[in-house]
């Protein structure tokens, strides 16, 4: 019966190296949270653009704003953002004229919701 345990386990071990040796490289790279999510934006806002300021229900750590700055900076039009996880606020510099709402929809997704503020 002995016998028989470990010469299942060497089987599989041995199908395991096979697979393993068998498979291309991997390329899955999982995705990395922002080195530094800014709390805060700095500096002058470029001629064109302005300054959007979102409230963001469902913030409670570093881990959430950093999810919501990926969101943000991967959005097209986005040049600069800033999210503060303790006031539960965004600050986000697009180009003139694009719409509060559009960048709220890109903040309310998840436990996230977000809302334009004057």
């Amino acid at each position: 019966m002995k016998f028989l345990g470990l010469l299942l386990l060497a089987l599989a071990g041995g199908i395991l190296f096979w697979i393993g040796r068998s498979a291309s490289h991997a390329d899955y790279v999982p995705p990395r949270a922002p080195d530094a999510v800014p709390l805060a934006l700095t500096g002058d806002v470029p001629a064109g653009c302005e300054v959007l300021t979102l409230a963001v229900e469902g913030m409670c750590c570093t881990n959430c704003s950093a999810k919501l700055y990926r969101a943000l900076v991967e959005s097209e039009g986005v040049r600069a953002a800033a999210v503060d996880p303790t006031a539960g606020r965004v600050e986000v510099v697009v180009a003139a004229g694009t719409p509060a709402a559009d960048m709220a929809r890109v903040l309310t997704f998840e436990q996230y919701v977000a809302t334009p503020l004057p």
